[in-house]
């Protein structure tokens, strides 16, 4: 076999093509299997700059070699001519001569020039070549694990983008729902901040970073806007108006933890032992009364939420088991802790408990039914202090569809 590699005087040799020759020339070669070789110079291809009819004829040339060509002292040449690959690719002969001479002057391929020009070869018996000229890719045989980490490297960064993307699209989203939460004049701001990080940052990372740091500040800002200031929850007109019940009868009493008396987890630890009978008796009942309008009964919700019982590894025998199992699932949500204070403080500890479940529940089923779980519960809380919110109908919704 031609030890050399001969090139011919009508040729113009650039630096590139100098380097594709010296490659072509090394004495060793690491063996390399036919169908990885194909697979990284295609996805190496987009970094090379190799493209449209150079992507094409990489292509036909690499389909043209055998597994026995990349393995040993064999080379895989291959004998076309530029007229063959015209036909193949249905482009002019010119065409093929500039799109061989990008994949020779990228590195993957040297010319293997016989002394007229022609491009022939010849297998022996064992179907090995003997005597060979023609496209020789050598050099990506040579530079393999090069081109390898290329094609590694353009990979983790096209999926970074894709991540990037989709994340960019659901800030957006999550952003410009939470605007119906702020003022007028907040959220027209908001939503010219949106435009602008958008068309400022033409990386795509950079435009996920800074929309992530302005959805964290409208979180704050949204956050302050729905949390009752501090003078008005230690105020006496909170109370003033609420009835106290003071009925000692527990067999038909139903236990509603009062959002105003305790609205801190840990807070539920100081509620009398003697509630114990009171929950067998609410056990019978097994609803929820917050208002005669909304009554929620305990069998359908627990019914209407079998994942969320699964995930959470709960029981919703009672309703305190629900309220002990919504710190959890708003760990899951990646709720902030803030914001499910707030929800305690505007609708009490047990109705925030279900909205937070049933919010679990739903992103279980299906995750892109809820974007964003902050900005749903915020809207649930607001529905609520409107008198807009219906919770059993979603609740019963929830029980009728399968999971």
């Amino acid at each position: 076999m031609q030890k050399e590699i001969c090139t011919a005087g009508f040729r113009r040799i650039t630096p590139a093509i100098a380097k594709s020759i010296r490659l072509a020339n090394a004495e060793k070669f690491p063996d390399v299997d036919k169908a990885q070789a194909c697979l990284t110079l295609k996805k190496v291809a987009p970094v090379l700059g190799i493209s449209g009819t150079a992507y094409h004829v990489l292509d036909i040339l690499l389909n043209l070699t055998r597994q026995s060509d990349w393995i040993g002292n064999a080379r895989p040449i291959v004998a076309i001519s530029n007229r063959k690959l015209a036909e193949f690719t249905m482009r002019s002969t010119r065409t093929v001569i500039r799109a061989v001479r990008q994949l020779v002057e990228a590195g993957l391929l040297a010319y293997r020039d016989s002394p007229t020009g022609r491009r022939f070869s010849y297998r022996t018996a064992d179907g090995s070549l003997g005597e060979a000229y023609g496209l020789d890719f050598s050099p990506a045989r040579a530079s393999f694990q090069e081109l390898k980490s290329k094609a590694h490297e353009n990979q983790q960064r096209i999926a970074r983008e894709r991540t990037a993307r989709r994340s960019i699209t659901t800030l957006s989203r999550a952003l410009v729902d939470m605007s119906s939460l702020l003022t007028k004049t907040e959220a027209s701001k908001l939503i010219d901040e949106i435009a602008f990080v958008r068309e400022a940052h033409t990386d795509v990372c950079e435009t996920e970073a800074h929309l992530e740091a302005l959805y964290s500040k409208t979180i704050h800002q949204v956050e302050r806007a729905i949390t009752p200031k501090e003078n008005d929850e230690m105020s006496s007109e909170d109370v003033t108006n609420v009835t106290r019940n003071t009925t000692t009868n527990y067999q038909k009493q139903i236990p509603v933890i009062d959002s105003h008396e305790r609205t801190h987890m840990d807070e539920l630890q100081s509620i009398p032992k003697g509630l114990g009978k009171n929950e067998r008796c609410a056990e019978s009942s097994r609803m929820i009364d917050k208002s005669p309008a909304d009554r929620i009964e305990l069998p359908i919700f627990s019914s209407a939420c079998p994942k969320s019982r699964a995930i959470l590894e709960a029981e919703f025998q009672t309703w305190r088991d629900v309220v002990h199992a919504a710190p959890t699932a708003c760990s899951m949500l990646g709720l902030p802790q803030s914001l499910w204070k707030s929800a305690c403080n505007d609708v009490g500890v047990s109705r925030a408990a279900i909205m937070v479940v049933v919010i679990l529940e739903k992103c279980l089923r299906n995750p892109d039914a809820v974007r964003n779980p902050g900005s749903y519960l915020i809207g649930l809380v607001r529905r609520a202090a409107e008198g807009k919110l219906h919770l059993t109908r979603s609740i019963y919704g929830l029980s009728q569809r399968p999971c």
